[in-house]
């Protein structure tokens, strides 16, 4: 889905063991900065925080991914529980 341009030093496995929240938060954080860096046309650290903020971007699209299709395994399928009529 994300480019496959991830951050050396972060292992997306590692980060498997942090919640959706922790996910969210980092990658939140991860924005704040990288808008900065913007302000300061610091094309280096721009560059280093976006392969930061892909690795986050993909752990929590797994992370998503593996919640939804556990949910549909366990028989939590709510398709037939919504009526639009």
């Amino acid at each position: 889905m994300f480019e496959d341009i991830t951050h050396p030093f972060l292992n997306i496995n590692d980060l498997s063991e942090l919640s959706i929240e922790d996910l969210q938060t980092k990658i939140s954080e991860v924005l704040s900065r990288l808008n900065f860096c913007y302000g300061t046309n610091n094309q280096q650290l721009i560059n280093q925080l976006t392969m930061v903020l892909n690795t986050y971007q993909e752990a929590l699209h797994r992370k998503l991914n593996d919640t939804f299709s556990q949910s549909e395994d366990d028989g939590n399928d709510l398709g037939d529980k919504i009526d639009i009529s």
